[in-house]
């Protein structure tokens, strides 16, 4: 038997948000780097993945919907803030 190896609730975290940017960057043509500047500026991954639990029974296309369609709200109303 092998012995599972424990992970952290913060290094949990931390991969999910790692896969949040990396899957939502594929799906936009992205870079990496620029889907999480994107995140950053609106405080996507301070705010919303850090308190997302990871979703287990959901698929990771549904998680990249809901991550870009937040993304693209929080966008629009820092866009609405600023103008």
């Amino acid at each position: 038997m092998t012995e599972r190896i424990g992970l952290s609730e913060l290094e949990v975290r931390l991969a999910f948000a790692s896969l949040c940017i990396e899957a939502t960057a594929k799906k936009t043509g992205a870079t990496f780097k620029e889907m999480f500047d994107r995140m950053k500026r609106v405080g996507l991954i301070q705010e919303y993945v850090k308190r997302l639990d990871p979703v287990h029974t959901q698929s990771r296309e549904y998680v990249v919907n809901e991550v870009l369609e937040t993304l693209e709200r929080l966008e629009a109303m820092r866009k609405e803030a600023t103008a």
